[in-house]
C-alpha cells in the first residue's frame, strides 16, 4: 500500500528552488529511508522526480520538463 511522506532532507526542487520538503510516494519507505524508484513531487510547482539510491544514500533526480508552473 502506497503512502505519501513529506521528506525534508532531499535536495531542493531544481525547477523552483523550494526546499522545505518533497512529497514522496513509496510502498516501503519511511521518513529516514527511501527506495530506488520512489516517486517525488514538489508541492510548490508540481515538478516530479525519481528517488535514486547509491551507497546507502537517497537522492532525488528532478525531471524539470514535467513541472506545472
Amino acid at each position: 500500500m502506497s503512502k505519501v511522506l513529506k521528506i525534508t532532507w532531499l535536495a531542493a526542487c531544481e525547477n523552483c528552488g523550494f526546499s522545505d520538503y518533497a512529497e514522496v510516494t513509496t510502498d516501503r519507505g519511511i521518513g529516514c529511508y527511501l527506495w530506488d524508484g520512489d516517486q517525488a513531487k514538489c508541492p510548490k510547482c508540481g515538478a516530479t522526480g525519481i528517488i535514486e539510491c547509491e551507497d546507502g544514500a537517497a537522492n532525488v533526480n528532478w525531471n524539470m520538463e514535467q513541472a506545472n508552473e
